[in-house]
């Protein structure tokens, strides 16, 4: 749902094409409060999906969301990124970063708010954890792929 069109209109996501007022769609799930969801970033290499969500410090990932993104992780070849930013739309100042790879059985928080690290070294924590999957993914590698067990549900 956009809340406010300026400030989407402010901040396109990538590759945009148009807008479209998903809102008029809404009333297809009766009074549930069920809405439409998006994903910011999804790239895949050799079957293997890396899903990046991104929000502003101290926002929590929706219900939905993080339901949505559960399921995804549990197929098997779906590694989540949560990346909070400070308020402003540069993804170089990097509040919180988490990483949830396939075999893993909770998020892992490798960057926290109060972590001593400056803007350039929190982002290039970022680079370096997309780069590293990329690597995996690329080379048919473990980390990429579910080595398969049981997983609980995680809280992202």
């Amino acid at each position: 749902m956009i809340h406010s069109a300026d400030k989407f209109n402010d901040s396109l996501p990538a590759g945009f094409d148009g807008l479209f007022d998903w809102d008029k769609l809404i009333p297809c799930f009766g009074n549930e409060g069920v809405s439409f969801t998006d994903i910011d970033a999804v790239v895949e290499r050799n079957a293997r999906f890396l899903f990046v969500e991104t929000k502003r410090a101290g926002v929590p990932v929706p219900m939905g969301q993080t339901i949505l993104l559960n399921t995804l992780h549990q197929e098997g070849n779906k590694t989540i990124m949560i990346i909070k930013m400070y308020g402003d739309k540069n993804i170089e100042h990097v509040a919180e970063f988490g990483v949830l790879y396939p075999n893993d059985k909770g998020i892992r928080y490798i960057i926290k708010t109060d972590t001593e690290l400056s803007n350039p070294e929190r982002f290039k924590v970022v680079y370096n954890e997309i780069a590293k999957w990329w690597k995996d993914a690329n080379n048919n590698g473990n980390i990429s792929k579910k080595q398969y067990h049981k997983d609980d549900q995680v809280q992202l």
